[in-house]
């Protein structure tokens, strides 16, 4: 009984030293790892889709807001490159409206930072209340004051400064009003009564002639109705200039600038008709025609210039209302500024005078919580006016028309000065070569592409090595439901003429959607995702790993993925594991 009790004994040791010996071999087996280290580098995403080559159609551009046409920068015929400004529209209200939002802008930011600061003091306040306050910290309460006080006649003193040049420098624009205005007279008076004097007899009478025979009767009466007017807009720019005076005040000024440039207009529409007059001449020798043509193109280019200078001018003022505004908002800003300093400085030092009690404690919590308050309200007003700035600029970019892609311009019907409508077709252009590719692009990939992304086209018909550039230039609004997939046809113009691109082709496109430089990125694999969150296992000094929460971005085409947050440069990321 004994041997037997003692074999089992001996049976359970060996089990229990076995059972041991696998525990302590399992424990040291390693687990082994791949990594890499995290540098910065390019990273690029691209959108692939497959097309067709088709025949091209012209592309008609038009501004996305309408307006009058500043300039005109292309005509029939030109050819044009990928991003060519072919046309501008008027901005200078614009202008007006965007440095009127930055200067807003800027005075959101200060008041915000007079905000913040007052919050600071406001809550010193409220401690040293609760603390107490000792002979040392009144002495110092009581500098402060003075410096508050000092600071509040320096900002006032500035304030005074600042509107004195203000009211200067607007002064000296408006001194030179007077001179432009006589100058227009001179070249409007000169234009009418010495340049175009011998095409009309009676000039300035109730009933001018043309001192020629014309074939167009209507021209005849139209040329002889604004001389007349011409006759009318003369007197009306004299007697402007006689009741200028040293008591005109800007208002008045600026009144006689607006009836300067509506009276030079009247001016250049009489000369513009002039030109078709001399174009249907019957009685005229070339000799004399040629010199009226002369005459009339010279007074032209001084009558335009005129309105140039008068322009010019306006703007000038214009803008320096706009600097004096926001230099004096600015000033007053910090008058305000100072002047509440001021006042916190003394009900400081009146409030360590006199020792805090309990109401005046949750009084001073009412403050602090009300300068919290003022400033969530100022973020907001901040994110207001920086909208509204984003807003004009948005629009100032579209006074500008550009060529989507280079090529030939078929048609243009914009004219210098006339006013257009929003996404009227004004102009015409052809790739070119004579095709375009389309494609339709899965629900899942079009939020990614955009207007004018560079793509690079592989044709079947030439194999992956031989690569063809193109510009997406439409995308259309709705969807097509393709095998049950919902698309969105996209259309690609070539950038260069290529004659092996041949109609009907079948394309493999690689849309370029978003480029970055020098971001950090590792292998998309290294990248797994819990209860909604990323993380990847970093590599720590001593060999092991552990988990690091990650905010991604964009995937690359090589199988990489941007990381925001989480990861920095030299940092040893996990991308594969293994066991021995």
């Amino acid at each position: 009984m004994k041997k037997k009790k003692k074999k089992i004994i001996i049976f359970i040791v060996i089990v229990f030293v076995f059972f041991l010996g696998y525990f302590l071999v399992n424990q040291n087996s390693k687990q082994e790892y791949d990594f890499i280290v995290v540098a910065p580098k390019d990273l690029s995403q691209e959108v692939n889709v497959t097309g067709q080559v088709k025949p091209l159609e012209s592309l008609e551009l038009g501004t996305e807001i309408g307006g009058r046409v500043k300039d005109v920068y292309v005509q029939v015929g030109d050819q044009v490159e990928a991003g060519q400004l072919l046309l501008a529209l008027e901005d200078d209200d614009l202008r007006a409206q965007f440095f009127e939002a930055q200067a807003t802008l800027e005075s959101a930011r200060i008041t915000l930072a007079q905000y913040q600061a007052a919050a600071e003091v406001q809550k010193s306040k409220l401690e040293e209340l609760k603390q107490g306050f000792k002979f040392e910290e009144i002495k110092i309460a009581k500098t402060k004051v003075l410096n508050a006080e000092k600071n509040l006649l320096d900002a006032e003193k500035n304030l005074e400064n600042v509107q004195n040049k203000a009211e200067v420098d607007l002064l000296n624009l408006y001194d030179d009003v007077e001179d432009i205005l006589r100058d227009n007279f001179l070249k409007a008076s000169t234009a009418i009564n010495d340049q175009i004097d011998d095409i009309f007899l009676n000039d300035s009478s109730d009933d001018p002639q043309l001192s020629f025979l014309i074939s167009d009767s209507q021209a005849k009466i139209d040329a002889q109705e604004q001389r007349k007017a011409a006759t009318q807009a003369l007197k009306e720019l004299e007697e402007d200039i006689n009741e200028i005076s040293s008591q005109t005040n800007f208002s008045e000024l600026d009144i006689f600038m607006l009836n300067s440039k509506e009276n030079l207009l009247v001016v250049r529409e009489l000369l513009r008709t002039l030109n078709n007059v001399l174009n249907s001449t019957i009685n005229l020798s070339s000799t004399l025609l040629a010199t009226y043509k002369n005459n009339v193109n010279s007074a032209q280019s001084n009558i335009n210039t005129a309105l140039s200078n008068i322009n010019d001018q306006q703007q000038l003022i214009l803008g320096q209302k706009v600097t004096n505004e926001s230099n004096i908002s600015v000033a007053q800003s910090s008058v305000n500024s100072a002047s509440n300093a001021l006042a916190l400085a003394e009900d400081e030092l009146t409030l360590k005078q006199s020792g805090a009690t309990k109401e005046q404690i949750e009084a001073q919590e009412a403050l602090v919580d009300q300068a919290n308050l003022n400033i969530s309200s100022q973020r907001s007003q901040i994110k207001k006016s920086q909208a509204a700035l984003d807003s004009i600029e948005i629009k100032l970019t579209k006074t500008k028309l550009s060529s989507p892609l280079g090529g030939i311009i078929t048609r243009q019907e914009a004219k210098k000065g006339e006013i257009v409508s929003p996404n009227a077709s004004l102009i015409s252009v052809i790739s070119l070569n004579n095709f375009k590719i389309e494609a339709y692009v899965p629900e899942m990939d079009i939020a990614q592409v955009k207007i004018n992304d560079l793509a690079q086209i592989r044709l079947d018909a030439y194999g992956s090595e031989v690569i063809f550039e193109a510009t997406l230039t439409s995308i259309d609004p709705a969807a097509t439901v393709i095998e049950g997939i919902p698309t969105y046809k996209t259309t690609f113009y070539f950038n260069q003429k290529d004659d092996r691109v041949k109609s009907g082709m079948t394309a493999d496109i690689d849309v370029l959607t978003e480029e970055l430089e020098d971001v950090i990125s590792v292998p998309v694999r290294s990248v797994f995702e819990e209860d909604g969150q990323k993380f990847v296992n970093l590599v720590e000094p001593d060999g092991s790993f552990s988990k690091v929460q990650v905010k991604t971005g964009i995937k690359g085409n090589w199988g990489e993925i941007e990381i925001k947050e989480g990861l920095k440069e030299g940092d040893k990321v996990v991308v594969s594991l293994r066991s021995n």
